[in-house]
């Protein structure tokens, strides 16, 4: 907001008038609404076996184990972005 006001968008930094504290939050991850690696793998298997679309559907799942993502955020990926290891690394 500061910036906006810096660059005349804003008068002034309506963030300034706001009243009150944020809330008080604490927010623990439940380890048994995790996917476990072996989980993954028996899943990831699993939807490798389907027919027809689990050979194209594994890697989308893969990617979003591994790399963390969001359904949005894989199907936007593009080769581009990516740093692939080298054939005998795997």
């Amino acid at each position: 907001m500061a910036y906006a006001v810096e660059l005349n968008l804003l008068e002034k930094n309506p963030i300034s008038d706001l009243k009150g504290k944020p809330a008080k939050t604490t927010f623990q991850l439940d380890r048994r609404a995790v996917v476990n690696p072996d989980q993954a793998r028996a899943l990831l298997t699993a939807i490798a076996k389907r027919k027809p679309s689990g050979p194209l559907l594994m890697p989308f799942f893969a990617t979003l184990y591994f790399a963390g993502l969001r359904p949005e955020e894989a199907v936007n990926l593009r080769e581009k972005d990516l740093t692939l290891p080298d054939a005998a690394d795997t």
